[in-house]
């Protein structure tokens, strides 16, 4: 038996966490808000069986997170999991049982942000050079064609490629604000960055074509020296 009463107050405090998630991550895209609170109509309803136990803000940022990735928001599930007193396995788990049911209910929820929208808003945050950029962007898609990255997070994708970018280029960067850019651990940036190193021939001798005549010996000595690189 529904007590709709129930509900009705379970729903009231669901979307009263939401917006003290939306002030707390600053998400400004009104079109996510609104599509969260839509969301946890049909999640409260859940709260009866699959989402039973599950407290309101592991629900409540499992709503704003789902309509997020729908309007594809540039935001990370590290800023979700690292939102108080959210638990990520329970939050995971939320986002798993909400989103069957949307798919089930024929609401299409797309994928998030592509590694190159994430290239932009960290190369944005760490003034990083244009030139660099659009290499990152190559590399990135020489990545795809090699399908080499299936399944990983795109902001890890971003992340490491504008490293070995900014490697290629001899520009110095701060791995720990890279890291903190893209919303991933420096552990996590590093463990993708050797997997672009493994394959390093492929994606940067891919490069020259894109590149002036004048960097074309820069580059083929960039590959020798990332040869013998050490990882931080």
């Amino acid at each position: 038996i529904i007590d709709e009463q129930q509900l009705k107050k379970k729903l009231k405090k669901i979307q009263q966490v939401i917006m003290n998630f939306v002030n707390e991550l600053d998400l400004s895209d009104q079109r996510v808000v609104s599509e969260a609170h839509t969301i946890s109509q049909r999640a409260v309803i859940l709260t009866q069986n699959q989402l039973r136990g599950k407290s309101n803000e592991d629900i409540s940022a499992a709503c704003l997170f789902i309509a997020s990735k729908k309007f594809s928001y540039p935001i990370t599930h590290k800023k979700f999991v690292g939102l108080k007193p959210v638990r990520e396995r329970l939050f995971n788990k939320c986002v798993q049982i909400i989103t069957k049911e949307e798919n089930q209910n024929g609401v299409t929820i797309q994928p998030n942000l592509e590694p190159q929208c994430y290239l932009e808003k960290i190369g944005q945050g760490m003034s990083i050079k244009n030139c660099i950029l659009q290499t990152a962007k190559q590399i990135v898609n020489n990545l795809k064609q090699l399908d080499v990255v299936k399944g990983e997070y795109p902001n890890t994708i971003a992340a490491a490629a504008l490293k070995l970018s900014c490697d290629l280029y001899g520009h110095k960067v701060e791995c720990e604000k890279l890291s903190q850019q893209a919303g991933i651990t420096r552990g996590t940036l590093r463990n993708m960055y050797r997997t672009l190193l493994n394959y390093r021939g492929v994606l940067v001798l891919s490069l020259i074509h894109i590149s002036e005549p004048t960097r074309l010996l820069s580059i083929s000595y960039a590959v020798f020296c990332l040869k013998k690189k050490k990882l931080y």
